[in-house]
Order: C-alpha cells, then structure tokens, then sequence
C-alpha cells in the first residue's frame, strides 16, 4: 500500500498557484485569435471560467480547509482576473505580455491570500498544517 506524499503547505500553495497559472495561460493562448474576438471571449467567457479554475485548483489540495464563503471568493478572484486583463489589454499588447501580466497579477493576487481569505492553516499548536499531495 502507498502511503501518501505529505506536502508543506507553502509548497502545495505555491503549486496551487502554478497550476492556476498554466491553466488561465493556456485559455488566453488558446482563445488569442485576434485582439477584437479575445476581448470579445473575455467579456463573454472568461470570467466564469477563471472562477471555476480558481475554485478547482484550491479544491484539489485544500478541500477540506475551503467553506463555501471561501469558494464564493475563489471565485470573486477568478473573475477579478478578467477585469484586469479587460483593462490591461489593447490592440498593441503582445501575448507574451499579456501572459506575463497574467502571471504577475495571479502571484501578487495570492502572495494577499492569507490576508484576503480567512482560511485556518495551522494547527491547534499554531504550527502550519502538512498537506496531503493533491491527486
């Protein structure tokens, strides 16, 4: 029998945030036909779908450390990102640099995550919690 990885919580965090970011970056590359039709999917789909990769990023390692008020602001987070993009964007963007305004604005956006989100890490001995390895 395997007995699972155990991860520390700043790694299955850190993760977390990679596995967002390749996500969300892999939507725009795909959906960056023309700078008229990406705007055009960002203000008709995108913000519903970066919720939803939010919300299933954070529900594969912290699933039972995430309350519904919690989903709801993985979500209001995800959609945040749309915002921002939809404001950032115009037509002399590069998607080189909107990807990397993507992943800047994800890292900055989760580096304000303990602060933003009321999520209990430690344990009752105030020692921060080992994760199991997301499958």
């Amino acid at each position: 029998m395997l007995t699972p990885i155990k991860m520390l919580f700043t790694q299955l965090f850190n993760l977390t945030e990679t596995f967002i970011q390749v996500n969300i970056k892999s939507r725009i590359i795909s959906n960056h036909t023309s700078p008229d039709a990406f705007r055009l999917w960002l203000k008709h789909e995108a913000k519903e779908l970066f919720a939803y990769i939010y919300q299933k990023e954070f529900a594969k390692g912290f699933k039972d450390h995430i309350s519904d008020e919690i989903t709801d602001q993985l979500a209001y987070a995800g959609k945040t990102l749309m915002y921002a993009l939809t404001a950032y964007i115009n037509k002399s963007q590069t998607l080189e640099e909107i990807l990397k305004f993507t992943e800047d604005f994800i890292t900055e956006q989760l580096d304000a995550f303990e602060t933003d989100f009321n999520i209990d890490w430690t344990t009752e001995d105030g020692q921060m919690k080992v994760m199991d390895n997301p499958t």
